[in-house]
């Protein structure tokens, strides 16, 4: 029995289809941890970047201040960009930055605290907030008409913020994509050393389905 090794050499593992005869079986080899979490954070940033060309499809410069619908979409964004940084079970794999220029690291720096100390948490001063009380005229009976607060907030990321988060994304993106295409080689490789029997013996693939019903139960 002879074995050949024709996997993809493109990661587009999602338009894979199979072939008659052909059965689709679960792996677990050493690499495949790593797989699976470059490919979950791939997905948190492709995501971003299509929220991102939605949100730069809208007519910004002629919105009103206010916070509006398409404000939600870069809020979105930015918190996504965050979230395919964050120290969680993701562990076998993350984003690096190595490879990346000083006016991308300066990007990511930049959109990383966007989300940490604005989006996620109030701690910087994109708002601010004070209290005021309304006096009479001093001419008149001295007192209190009112007390009131003002708040503001940063509603609206500019086109060329967008833009370079957009941008930004696109450039993890694919350097997510040839890490994730060398891992396919490897665990081809890690796949063929188990030899024919123990590599048509394991179990059939079953896709994997998210739990929608507990927001706190543990990732698979």
């Amino acid at each position: 029995m002879t074995m050949t090794s024709r996997y993809p050499l493109r990661a587009n593992s999602e338009q894979l289809a199979l072939k008659a005869g052909m059965r689709r079986v679960e792996v677990k080899t050493e690499s495949a941890p790593e797989l699976k979490d470059l490919a979950s954070v791939r997905a948190d940033f492709s995501m971003a970047k299509m929220l991102l060309s939605c949100y730069l499809e809208k007519d910004l410069e002629h919105s009103a201040p206010e916070p509006g619908e398409s404000d939600a979409l870069w809020l979105a964004a930015v918190t996504l960009y965050g979230r395919a940084f964050s120290k969680g079970v993701r562990r076998h794999g993350r984003a690096e930055l190595n490879a990346f220029g000083a006016d991308s690291r300066a990007s990511h720096d930049f959109f990383l605290d966007l989300r940490n100390k604005f989006v996620a948490h109030s701690v910087n001063a994109l708002e601010a907030g004070a209290v005021f009380a309304d006096l009479y005229s001093p001419d008149g009976p001295l007192g209190i008409a009112s007390i009131g607060e003002a708040y503001v907030s940063v509603t609206r990321m500019s086109r060329s913020t967008a833009q370079d988060l957009h941008d930004l994304c696109a450039q993890h993106e694919e350097a997510l994509t040839r890490r994730i295409e060398v891992l396919h080689q490897k665990i081809g490789q890690e796949l063929s050393a188990l030899g024919p029997e123990l590599l048509y013996a394991l179990p059939t693939f079953v896709h994997p389905e998210p739990d929608a019903s507990d927001p706190a139960a543990a990732r698979k």
